[in-house]
């Protein structure tokens, strides 16, 4: 007797809250839909950043220290055997004056000459450096 009624009272309950049923099925749906649109983003994202490295030819390893390298320290690094190429470049911190505020900037003085693979620079407008005194 009870199970005949069980079956209709779940019906009938379903009937009556037919509305927050579909609401929390919405709501699943859209948490679901935004998880898996979060899932795919990430692949998406490495393989567009390792296209553009190895577009570029971006270094796997930037080695720093506080002190320039010497010419013979360049050298050792340049013959280690897991080292294909090396690119020296200069880094400087300095203070420039901007409307009469002073605002901290790194300068990086990178080689553009032909022949250079390392760290290619992405031109978006203009042209790359041709003569001394030419910024980018």
């Amino acid at each position: 007797m009870v199970m005949k009624a069980y079956p209709k009272l779940i019906l009938r309950d379903f009937k009556k809250l037919y509305s927050k049923f579909v609401a929390i099925v919405f709501i699943v749906a859209i948490g679901v839909a935004f998880l898996v649109g979060l899932l795919t983003t990430a692949p998406n994202m490495r393989h567009t950043i390792d296209k553009f490295y190895k577009d570029t030819n971006t270094a796997d390893v930037v080695i720093q220290k506080h002190t320039p390298f010497t010419s013979e320290e360049i050298l050792n690094i340049s013959n280690h055997y897991l080292v294909s190429e090396v690119m020296p470049y200069f880094m400087i911190d300095e203070p420039i004056i901007v409307d009469d505020i002073y605002h901290m900037s790194r300068i990086v003085l990178l080689d553009f000459r032909e022949g250079v693979t390392m760290n290619r620079l992405t031109l978006v407008e203009g042209r790359l450096p041709e003569l001394n005194g030419d910024v980018i």
